[in-house]
């Protein structure tokens, strides 16, 4: 059987001290394909699970672990990359480079895009937005999947956005 994980740094083990061997996809089936990122946000989730089916073939199962709805990204035309966007790394101290990017040059985006842009409710909309693109996407080529989160229950149910969570088959996936 061949299978396809992603997710953010929970699936790919980040914290694991052999993350290759450690983490459940190995444990499950040591040759299924991981292709989390740490620092993933729900689009990149979504983006790269399409894209890897699309060059690689339909597997026989999918496991997706969607990750804090905050994660945000943005695609730059300039530079042909994508700055991704965490909440928490607004308020952190620490001077390091990020992305490519010198500490000093990316929290003021970051901050920004937070404080002027940010919505929970267009984060709560594209959550639902990419759950459901990747499960049509899925059942179009008769793919079995499952979906986890690691958002808490309670705050998924709080939020009621619409049309996108209506047509989620199952919007309320397994806590992780």
């Amino acid at each position: 059987m061949k299978m396809l994980f992603n997710g953010c740094s929970w699936t790919y083990g980040y914290e694991l001290v052999d993350y290759e061997k450690e983490r459940f996809s190995y444990l499950i089936d040591p040759s299924a394909v991981n292709i989390a990122q740490p620092g993933a946000s729900n689009d990149l989730i979504c983006r790269e699970t399409i894209k890897w089916i699309i060059e690689n073939g339909n597997p026989d199962y999918v496991v997706v672990q969607w990750t804090f709805v905050d994660r945000r990204e943005i695609l730059l035309d300039n530079k042909d990359r994508t700055l991704y966007l965490n909440p928490v790394m607004v308020e952190s101290s620490k001077e390091v480079r990020f992305q490519g990017m010198e500490w000093s040059v990316y929290q003021p985006l970051a901050k920004a895009y937070y404080e002027k842009v940010h919505s929970t409710k267009g984060s709560w909309s594209n959550y639902f937005k990419n759950m459901f693109l990747l499960q049509e996407f899925l059942e179009n080529r008769n793919i079995q999947y499952e979906f986890f989160r690691v958002q808490p229950m309670d705050i998924i149910q709080r939020k009621s956005i619409e049309p996108w969570k209506k047509l989620c088959k199952n919007p309320y996936p397994q806590n992780f």
